[in-house]
C-alpha cells in the first residue's frame, strides 16, 4: 500500500455490511456441504490449524471497542490471526487500515475471494505462529479473536487481543495486559 489510508470511524453502511457477513456465515455453516469433500467425508484439519473447525466468535461490539483502541494508540496495520470468515479484516479494511488476514482453512478463504475478488486485504494461507516473529512491529494490532486461536507470544509492541467473549477477550497494548474488550 503506498498512501496510507485515513482510519475513520464507523457508519451505518459498515455496520450492515458486518451483518451481510454474518448472514452469509451462518448461512454456509448451515450448508451440508461445508467442510466435506465431494465424497461426503470431512475435510481434515490442516496441521497448523491447531485443532478446530471455523467457529465465529467476534462481535461487532468487541469490533468497535478494538477500533477505538487502535486509533487511540495510532495503530494503522492489523493482523487478523485465524481470519474465518474474514469479518474483522473487512470491517478494518473498510475503516482505512492495512489488514492482513492468516487463515489455513482453504474453504473460508475461497469463499472470500469469491465474494471480494477486489479487496486489497493481504490474505495468507498460513500459519500465523510461524510468521509472528516477522510481524511484530509497533503501529500493529494483533487480533487472535476464539477460543483455539492464540498468540504465540505476546507482542512488545503494539496491541494484541486474544479470547472470545465466553472467557473474556485480553487487551494488552506493548506487552501490558490492560484489561479486557468484552466488558
Amino acid at each position: 500500500m503506498s498512501q496510507l489510508k485515513q482510519i475513520r470511524d464507523l457508519n451505518k453502511e459498515d455496520k450492515e455490511v458486518w451483518k451481510e457477513i454474518e448472514e452469509k456465515t451462518r448461512e454456509m455453516m448451515n450448508d451440508p456441504e461445508f467442510g466435506f469433500d465431494e465424497d461426503g467425508n470431512p475435510k481434515p484439519l490442516p496441521k497448523c490449524n491447531r485443532g478446530s473447525w471455523f467457529c465465529p466468535c467476534v462481535t461487532l461490539e468487541e469490533a468497535i471497542k478494538l477500533h477505538e483502541i487502535c486509533k487511540e494508540n495510532n495503530i494503522t496495520k492489523i493482523y487478523d490471526l485465524g481470519a474465518g470468515d474474514f469479518r474483522l479484516s473487512i470491517l478494518f479494511n473498510r475503516l482505512g487500515y492495512e489488514v492482513v488476514a492468516f487463515e489455513t482453512l482453504e474453504d473460508l478463504i475461497f469463499q472470500f475471494i469469491a465474494e471480494y475478488p477486489d479487496s486489497d486485504i493481504d490474505v495468507r494461507m498460513e500459519d500465523y505462529h510461524e510468521a509472528f516473529p516477522k510481524i511484530v512491529d509497533k503501529n500493529s494490532c494483533y487480533a487472535c479473536f476464539g477460543g483455539t486461536n492464540k498468540l504465540p507470544t505476546i507482542p512488545q509492541e503494539g496491541v494484541a487481543v486474544q479470547g472470545y467473549d465466553k472467557t473474556g477477550v485480553n487487551v494488552l497494548i506493548d506487552g501490558k495486559p490492560k484489561g479486557e474488550l468484552t466488558n
